[in-house]
């Protein structure tokens, strides 16, 4: 472990777009370092690519990775120096946003532009539902029988054992607890808002030998994932005990959406724009018997 007779002076940092905010939050807690946000690919065109990326970390002090934590090991079996490695989890956490999911032409396996998609609004447009009638299907009726109010547990039990199969696996319990408190914690299923990721700095700070301190350090960091944030819906919200709730879109920068029919008619368009025909959109990891079932029979029809 590192003293502060040896300070770090190189932090690399892999865990996919949450690399950007965990190493702008272990950029403040090590002012001294160079801390490098290092979102690596999936996989690399040949071996050399592998290999020369291994050298490169090799190079630093400290990688904090989510994944392809067998890549030294592969290709610098007899390196004398290598750095540390902290294996943190990715956060995801979809129980704020039980409706967001991906959906695809299926003639093509092309994603939509917009990744993500109401689940809702998929299966609208896929049975040629009128927008009109499709903003009747957001309601606390449908999200129930859906199962939208039921996800909590599941989540939690899916992040600790993030956390479990990562090194900060002692600590989950005090993260959550904090992060918790915060009420909705998430911009979608997979982008976490930013005093997540710092409160995660700040626990993989403690594992490279930080004094306790680091938990109470005021940390401000840009929220790189806050392009696009789903909306909380209030009924969701209420489930949860969380105050507020909304149907406010924010699909990126420059596109904000205030209703559930105004979201309807954009994700509509954009699906035509794509010439994705009704029949040829498909929708991932959802339970297509359940939401011909439920839906079909909101709209007074026989599933």
């Amino acid at each position: 472990m590192p003293s502060p007779a040896q300070p770090l002076k190189t932090i690399a940092v892999n865990s996919g777009c949450q690399s950007f905010g965990i190493a702008a939050a272990l950029g403040a807690i090590f002012p001294a370092a160079v801390v490098t946000p290092q979102p690596l690919s999936a996989q690399w065109d040949d071996a050399d690519q592998e290999r020369t990326c291994a050298l490169q970390l090799a190079d630093q002090d400290v990688w904090v990775s989510s994944s392809h934590t067998g890549l030294l090991e592969k290709h610098l079996a007899s390196a004398t120096r290598r750095p540390r490695l902290i294996t943190v989890p990715v956060i995801g956490f979809s129980a704020f946003h039980p409706d967001i999911c991906y959906a695809a032409k299926q003639s093509t396996g092309e994603l939509t532009v917009h990744h993500y998609n109401s689940a809702i609004a998929v299966w609208a447009y896929g049975h040629r539902v009128l927008p009109e009638d499709a903003q009747r299907l957001f309601n606390a009726r449908v999200f129930r029988e859906l199962g939208y109010f039921n996800e909590w547990n599941a989540n939690v039990r899916a992040l600790r054992q993030a956390f479990s199969d990562s090194a900060l696996k002692a600590h989950f319990d005090t993260f959550f607890l904090h992060i918790q408190r915060t009420g909705n914690f998430m911009h979608s299923g997979n982008h976490p808002k930013i005093h997540v990721l710092v409160r995660l700095a700040q626990t993989i700070a403690l594992e490279l030998g930080s004094a306790p301190a680091v938990m109470d350090q005021y940390i401000e960091a840009d929220d790189f994932l806050s392009q696009a944030s789903w909306p909380l819906y209030p009924e969701v919200a209420r489930s949860l005990s969380i105050p507020g709730g909304s149907y406010r879109w924010k699909i990126n920068a420059h596109t904000r959406l205030d209703s559930v029919q105004a979201y309807i008619d954009f994700a509509y368009l954009a699906y035509q724009q794509q010439g994705i025909a009704p029949e040829d959109i498909r929708m991932y990891n959802r339970d297509e018997a359940l939401f011909d079932r439920v839906l079909s029979t909101a709209l007074g029809h026989t599933p």
